[in-house]
């Protein structure tokens, strides 16, 4: 801007731009892509012009020609006009393709003379509106290491048969509604199946050229727009078809205001692994490609090169043509692995096939696996066959304080418990409960503490079956679950440690074999509880003595409340498999955990992994 706060334009004379030239006979196509590669990572100096070429010879009448520009200066609809220029003349046109209508300097002194005023807050006022607040996190099908994003990315291709293809556009007519909306509705329906949630945001790219002038200028006039499409309630395809489009003819209607202005605006939070701000999915369809033409005794087509760069963590670009739909998915490698993707590109193309044919059913009934694939997990699911478990749970642990008595069982801050040791807590833990029946239930509201693992231990030991309350939980809650769960005792957390407080209940042995009572969130109604049986328990014990080795199992991080089931496999697979418990308050609290250096197996979501994956303080032993 100059002194009086206007914009002025500096803008450079034509210069003659140098074509480096490499003969790769020799060599063959493999060096090409790599010189490509390079071509397109390497940093530009923004100091000198922000474009840069290669020829490539490959054969005596085969050449590559290779352009790499900075995003400032050329979009992909500009790719269009610069390759079907050079076709132009290599076909012999005239030298010269005449006078554009404007130059990208008018184009953007329109844009800032537009955006002033009433018009500008318009727009603001939209966009605020859509997304002002805390938006939505998607879970995606990261890596289980996945931290910190960088822009190192592959591409993986996705094509369409022309059988669904043109179902797809049947569909479209059907509905009177776009490819665009079609393709991009399924696609918020499989995020949405990968996620649970029903608040589903995707970027996506306009071309900003409804201008006529604008058609053939070649510069940065694409712009990004934020699809924010509620899919609550299990709306059928055809209802969601008419939310998605309400929320495209949205954004296409306020499309004016730059991207990086509504950043600016809203100013959203971000994590460090967030590659772009407000969305972290993009979904793009272009309906332009690169020309392949015969000109004269000229091929002219695009050179199929390996693309190691992404600007996004996750983004599916298809491109539409006479030939049909196809594309690929961009990912970020530091967050995503090519089995995953290759996963996503196969349900979505699966759901496709079952929208096309079923489109006025609710979007969570469709499928996303293959019916070759539903057998094959069916057959996994079989597992290896083996005779019924009869024991009991606190049996399996006495069993490994036999074989191991010396060997560390439990970790509690700076407290160490030895096998033996904590066998002999939890008899004492068995001994406060003489005079309880044998089938009853016996409350266990303490903090997560070598006691509370005791106290579980002791209450199975006399034949009874614990039940898991949460000492943060309200006290309307407990009251109703202790009532509802008819428990006899119930053990809480006092001054000088655990308490028993016997309740007078009438006696309900009608589940012997009774392992403990969890109960249900109540979200739908009343909490229900779920009886679990001391064979079903230990059954899972096996299980997972099959599947996770000791040297795994040494030294397993219990942050699970026990109001909730995973917190079974935490305790009791550990303690029936020689190995350790290391008690934690929750999952984020391990990094400064004293027993932190020896966890080697953890349980949790994929939200808290990714959490705490970014703690700087987190031993490398546990990434």
């Amino acid at each position: 801007k100059n002194g009086e706060g206007k914009p002025v334009q500096q803008i450079h004379e034509p210069t003659q731009q140098p074509i480096p030239f490499e003969d790769l006979i020799a060599s063959g196509e493999e060096e090409a892509r790599q010189c490509i590669a390079k071509l397109s990572s390497d940093p530009f100096d923004l100091s000198t012009p922000p474009l840069r070429f290669l020829l490539l010879k490959l054969g005596s009448d085969d050449h590559v020609l290779a352009l790499a520009t900075h995003h400032l200066v050329c979009d992909r609809w500009s790719v269009m006009i610069f390759m079907r220029e050079l076709a132009h003349f290599y076909g012999g046109g005239d030298s010269a393709l005449g006078e554009l209508a404007i130059q990208c300097a008018d184009w953007a002194l329109w844009q800032q003379e537009q955006l002033q005023g009433d018009a500008l807050q318009t727009q603001l006022t939209y966009w605020k509106d859509r997304l002002d607040g805390t938006l939505p996190q998607l879970e995606l099908p990261l890596k289980a290491d996945a931290a910190r994003a960088s822009h190192q990315g592959q591409h993986f291709p996705l094509e369409f048969d022309s059988q669904l293809t043109d179902q797809i556009r049947q569909l479209a007519n059907q509905s009177q509604a776009s490819l665009f909306v079609i393709l991009l509705a399924a696609f918020k329906v499989l995020l949405h199946r990968y996620d649970g949630g029903t608040d589903i945001v995707v970027g996506s790219e306009v071309a900003n050229r409804d201008r006529p002038e604008t058609a053939g200028l070649i510069g940065l006039l694409v712009n990004t727009l934020v699809l924010r499409t509620d899919l609550s309630g299990n709306p059928t395809f055809n209802d969601l078809i008419e939310r998605v489009r309400e929320t495209v003819q949205g954004g296409l209607n306020h499309q004016d205001l730059p991207f990086e202005k509504l950043v600016e605006t809203l100013n959203p939070d971000r994590d460090l692994d967030q590659l772009t701000p407000l969305f972290q999915v993009k979904f793009d369809l272009q309906q332009v490609s690169i020309p392949q033409k015969q000109l004269g005794d000229i091929a002219f087509a695009p050179f199929p090169s390996e693309e190691t760069q992404t600007k996004y963590a996750l983004r599916l670009n298809l491109q539409e043509d006479e030939k049909g739909i196809r594309g690929q998915i961009e990912f970020s490698t530091d967050l995503f692995d090519t089995p995953a993707i290759e996963r996503l590109a196969r349900h979505y193309t699966t759901l496709l096939v079952d929208i096309v044919a079923n489109s006025d059913q609710a979007i969570d009934s469709f499928a996303l696996i293959l019916p070759e694939e539903r057998d094959q997990l069916l057959t996994l699911g079989e597992g290896r066959q083996r005779s019924p478990v009869n024991t009991t749970l606190h049996k399996l642990f006495e069993t490994q304080v036999g074989s191991t008595p010396d060997g560390l069982a439990v970790i509690d801050g700076d407290s160490e418990f030895s096998y033996a040791q904590l066998n002999e807590l939890a008899d004492r833990y068995a001994g406060r409960l003489r005079g309880i029946a044998r089938g009853s239930r016996v409350g266990v509201c303490l903090r997560k503490s070598a006691d509370m693992v005791a106290a579980m231990l002791g209450i199975l030991k006399v034949g009874a079956a614990y039940v898991p309350l949460d000492p943060d939980y309200p006290d309307e809650r407990l009251e109703f679950i202790i009532a509802d769960a008819r428990c006899a005792a119930v053990f809480t957390e006092g001054p000088a440690g655990a308490e028993l407080e016997i309740k007078e209940t009438s006696h309900d042995g009608s589940m012997p074999n009774l392992a403990y009572l969890i109960y249900t969130s109540g979200s739908t109604g009343q909490p229900k509880g779920v009886a679990i049986s001391h064979n079903a328990a230990s059954e899972m014990v096996h299980w997972a003595g099959d599947v996770f080795s000791p040297k795994e199992l040494a030294g397993t991080l219990v942050s699970t409340s026990i109001c909730f089931d995973l917190s079974v496999f935490e305790i009791f697979v550990p303690l029936s498999h020689g190995g350790a418990l290391i008690l934690a308050d929750n999952l984020l609290s391990l990094p400064k955990l004293p027993g932190r250096d020896r966890v080697t197996l953890l349980n949790t979501v994929p939200s808290l992994l990714r959490q705490l994956f970014k703690l700087s303080s987190l031993p490398d032993s546990v990434r």
